[in-house]
């Protein structure tokens, strides 16, 4: 006895994302995935503006200089605190550069470049 399934759901199962499955490569069929949820490939460190690729020395050197008005302007609060993560969402929102790299990697390095005084 051979079971008929529904066909919408037959259809999906074999078009998943509008792209066939067989005889379509798995990077193509990834990609389709991908950008039918609407997740764009970003490269790892970008301008958030015109998702354009950024070197990291680029994006720390731009990084810095407002790393230290975050620090001062929390210094001059009594009691000021501002946590790693809310230093790395600061300095990227107002930098308007972003990065997938994990923030462990990445904000020990714009920390110790910054100037003392």
């Amino acid at each position: 006895m051979k079971l008929d399934p529904n066909p919408q759901i037959a259809h999906e199962l074999r078009e998943p994302f509008g792209v066939r499955h067989v005889g379509a490569s798995p990077k193509a069929w990834a990609l389709a995935a991908v950008e039918s949820l609407g997740m764009v490939s970003l490269p790892g460190t970008y301008r958030e503006a015109y998702r354009q690729a950024v070197s990291m020395t680029d994006a720390k050197a731009a990084w810095i200089p407002l790393a230290r008005e975050a620090l001062l302007r929390v210094a001059r609060v009594y009691h000021g605190l501002i946590n790693y993560g809310e230093l790395a969402d600061e300095l990227q929102t107002r930098s308007g550069i972003k990065t997938r790299q994990l923030m462990h990697y990445w904000i020990g390095d714009a920390l110790l470049s910054l100037p003392l005084l």
